[in-house]
């Protein structure tokens, strides 16, 4: 069995991607004629490094990027500045690189497993047929063919065409802001060089983030009047033409953002996932990521019904995990663009006020830290595993390579471990570990095992003397 993928940015490429390490056979197309040219999507979270670690391309990504290392406020003369809070993980920043690079580095990876994508490729039509979808595909000469594939995955972004074959509602309403991007060449008034600068005033809001390529950045300007194309003059009037020097313009661009979400990522054998599910502001630096995470949640359950291991009630998970975060992005977002473009109309105080009260607080700080690099998003049952350090100088996440259950165990029971090795060898990774560090982690004091999913979260933990909830656990996903 195959799938077939339509859309082949992050999302669609990181799925892709995923799948094949797999085993599974991929069709990827794309209406485009090649990848983005455009800078687009910025911010690479820690948590989607964490994944790009556990496909084993995470250095590319640090070799192109730039580790964003805090946040500078300007008013008038004075100046606040923070730098992100300690986080656990290997991964303690945000990574600014512009979204034609990941695009290209996972492009690399997918050509590199056998990969290839079909350009000027259109899905035309979804026929139902003995209960499955067939996607219809239009070819680079006309030609119309069926495609047989026996799932189908909507990474086709916010005008998705597999979205509005399945008649699917994509409800919610556009801000009524309108914002002006631009990618510029020149320099910032601050020594701080690798923050990125929010310049307030009472004639408006510049947030200005440094891009990899040296002296590059991206201006985010909010609440820009529509016929107002003319950047240099918006910066005059918004009291920052003085803070900073643009010598080049490489790309301008204006939007209206919009805040809209399906209610359902599944229709039979086909899915939703990223920008065709969910649309958002940019705020936060969490779109991209959110839709990396969605094909991540999905491969890997994905991949274990094809291979036959895995009930198909595994995939019915997807969309019960994901909605509610996706729910909790739009929530965020929307709460972070009123408060900027309310700010710049009202009172740009309040927004300074704000960022000053992250800086002298270590509670929101963290807790807002945690929020963005989307380290503290957990599902209903399952919350993302520690990334602890083991005895044999390897870590927890090390283990999360080959697509497989980890069962981290903190006791040594011979008849269990002989017992899951016989029955569960085949997907899952056993680690006995007396290291303290990751005992006191994870409280094995209280847990004799922890068996944590493919995508890095806990799915089960075992309390003293409870080991056999962890098969009842496995039997209730894999065919045993």
């Amino acid at each position: 069995m195959s799938v077939l993928i339509v859309g082949a940015g992050p999302t669609g490429l990181t799925l892709a991607c995923e799948l094949l390490r797999r085993g599974i056979p991929v069709r990827l197309i794309d209406s485009r004629e090649k990848r983005g040219s455009f800078s687009k999507a910025l911010g690479i979270q820690a948590r989607t490094l964490e994944h790009f670690a556990q496909m084993g391309i995470v250095d590319e990504f640090l070799k192109r990027g730039l580790k964003g290392k805090g946040v500078a406020v300007h008013w008038g003369n004075k100046e606040l500045h923070f730098d992100l809070d300690p986080l656990e993980t290997r991964f303690p920043f945000l990574l600014v690189l512009p979204q034609m690079d990941t695009e290209e580095i996972l492009l690399t990876h997918f050509e590199k497993m056998g990969g290839r994508i079909e350009w000027k490729s259109t899905l035309v039509d979804l026929l139902e047929k003995e209960g499955k979808r067939e996607a219809h595909i239009q070819l680079p000469t006309g030609e119309r063919v069926v495609d047989h594939s026996s799932w189908i995955v909507g990474c086709d972004g916010a005008h998705s065409s597999i979205r509005h074959l399945l008649n699917l509602s994509f409800s919610g309403y556009p801000f009524p802001e309108l914002f002006l991007l631009a990618d510029i060449e020149g320099d910032i008034a601050s020594s701080l060089k690798t923050y990125a600068h929010f310049f307030l005033s009472r004639k408006g809001f510049c947030a200005a983030i440094p891009l990899p390529q040296f002296q590059q950045y991206r201006l985010i300007l909010p609440d820009v009047p529509k016929e107002e194309q003319n950047l240099l003059k918006v910066l005059e009037e918004r009291e920052c033409s003085d803070k900073m020097q643009i010598r080049t313009i490489h790309w301008l661009s204006s939007f209206q953002i919009q805040r809209r979400m399906t209610k359902t990522l599944r229709v039979g054998n086909v899915f939703l996932a990223g920008d065709a599910a969910h649309i958002h502001s940019p705020a936060g630096g969490q779109g991209m990521n959110t839709g990396i995470q969605d094909a991540f949640n999905l491969a890997w359950k994905l991949a274990w019904v094809i291979r036959g291991k895995a009930f198909t009630s595994l995939l019915d998970t997807y969309e019960k995990e994901r909605i509610p975060i996706a729910k909790a992005v739009l929530r965020g977002t929307s709460r972070a663009t009123s408060l900027i473009t309310f700010s710049q109309k009202w009172s740009p105080l309040l927004l300074f006020s704000f960022f000053k009260l992250m800086l002298l607080s270590k509670t929101v700080r963290g807790k807002v830290s945690n929020q963005l690099s989307q380290l503290a998003i957990h599902y209903k049952k399952s919350r993302r595993a520690p990334d602890a350090p083991l005895e044999n100088g390897k870590r927890v996440h090390d283990y999360l390579t080959d697509g497989k259950y980890l069962l981290l165990l903190f006791t040594e029971n011979t008849p269990f471990l002989t017992k899951m090795r016989k029955r569960y060898g085949d997907i899952l990774e056993i680690v006995l570990t007396h290291d303290p560090e990751a005992r006191k982690i994870y409280k094995a004091e209280v847990y004799e095992l922890v068996c944590i999913r493919p995508d890095g979260y806990i799915g089960y933990q075992a309390s003293k003397g409870a080991l056999l909830g962890c098969e009842q656990y496995l039997k209730s996903i894999f065919k045993t």
